[in-house]
């Protein structure tokens, strides 16, 4: 029997519990700081154990995880950077979504994180859900079937199936995560090098079958591949996709200011903008119970074969499980972490040179096939297309 503990109860803990108090060589824990979250997961999980942990407060999460043999993490990312070292310094397994903001963190905080994983000896799985994960996994993927990379853009987006203006657009994750795509600068890799853009700065059109035109505009999604594949792809970036006009309407608030996250006074209250404007728009952002969303994936890696062009496409269009309840955003970041999770306790999957970033599971092919059965038994399918292009 492994002892397995999800970190956080939010909407992607939630889902994660759900689908693993059906695995009978578990003995199943979450751990939140919000009574609420952890009722409701009880009540839909019986069996588990609940955890109240503050996870803010320094030596929480290491005190909390020693004991277990796999730490699932499910935490915002701001709270799960904060508590990974903790949790490396322990010496246990851990497979998690939110990629820490590894890639934004200085040179000497990632070698530290690199270091401690490598000396506990443990499988570390860095941000394997969606975005960071299975858009790294791919583009890993591709790249092993190239004599050379050239370019890697890769489009992700969750969106509701029915559209309601203004915004047609509603929550799949943070509300405050969502907003900070379009007010933070934003890296891509152009000539093996980092560079710095402004949020929303470059916007495109996709015609998607099946729904019609999307528009992506570029975002900080390419997390750790800009540093572990960027002498390998000299040309990376990663965007977020909407229904069209949603990004100048955003960007209409960003220029107003109401998106700022300095303080501000005002007729004797103290805030930061971007808090109000969070609040106003959660009631008409916030998904409700039964509402149908769609997650799109459209990765493509081009690249030389054999003294040609190519090109890797893959993509996923998956939507809201009406016999389950989740929605195609957390079936799409949930399920590769659960699939490596059970992957890690049967001991079918171990990395010990330090971090293992969702790519180096890509590119071992073993690894790699693994993972999409995997998805695929949980009716989560991304196709695969290749073609020759002009170079």
């Amino acid at each position: 029997m492994k002892k397995v503990v999800i970190l956080g109860a939010g909407m992607m803990g939630h889902v994660m519990a759900k689908e693993l108090i059906g695995e009978k060589d578990y003995d199943l824990a979450i751990a939140d700081f919000s009574e609420d979250n952890l009722k409701l997961v009880a009540e839909q999980c019986p069996g588990i154990k609940t955890i109240q942990v503050d996870f803010s407060k320094k030596g929480e999460a290491g005190k909390l995880v020693k004991d277990f043999d796999l730490v699932v993490g499910a935490l915002p990312k701001f709270l799960a950077s904060d508590t990974c070292m903790e949790i490396l310094e322990t010496g246990v397994d851990m497979v998690e979504v939110s990629g820490l903001d590894y890639a934004n963190k200085p040179e000497a905080d990632r070698k530290a994180m690199e270091d401690a994983a490598a000396k506990s000896g443990a499988t570390v799985c860095l941000g394997i859900g969606l975005a960071p994960g299975m858009i790294n996994v791919l583009t890993a993927h591709a790249v092993t079937k190239m004599d050379k990379a050239l370019k890697a853009e890769l489009l992700v987006g969750g969106l509701p199936v029915v559209r309601e203006q203004p915004y047609e657009y509603k929550l799949v994750f943070s509300l405050i995560g969502t907003l900070g795509q379009f007010v933070f600068p934003v890296k891509v890799v152009r000539n093996h090098q980092i560079e710095v853009i402004e949020a929303c700065s470059e916007i495109k059109q996709v015609e998607v079958e099946g729904i019609g035109t999307m528009e992506a505009f570029t975002t900080n999604g390419l997390t750790s591949l800009m540093h572990t594949y960027r002498d390998i792809i000299p040309d990376m970036k990663e965007m977020t996709l909407r229904y069209p006009g949603h990004t100048e309407k955003i960007k209409m608030l960003r220029d107003s200011g109401l998106l700022s996250y300095d303080y501000i006074d005002y007729k004797g209250a103290h805030f930061r903008p971007v808090d109000f404007t969070s609040d106003m728009l959660l009631p008409k952002w916030k998904l409700q119970p039964g509402e149908k969303e769609l997650t799109a994936v459209f990765c493509d890696i081009k690249g030389v074969k054999d003294g040609k062009g190519v090109n890797y496409h893959y993509e996923c269009l998956d939507y809201f499980d009406d016999k389950t309840g989740y929605t195609s955003m957390a079936r799409t970041t949930c399920f590769p972490a659960l699939v490596m999770a059970k992957m890690v306790t049967d001991g079918a999957f171990k990395y010990s040179g330090g971090l293992c970033h969702p790519e180096f599971i890509g590119r071992d092919e073993k690894a790699y096939q693994a993972l999409m059965s995997g998805m695929e038994k949980k009716g989560v399918f991304y196709k695969e297309a290749v073609t020759e292009v002009e170079i």
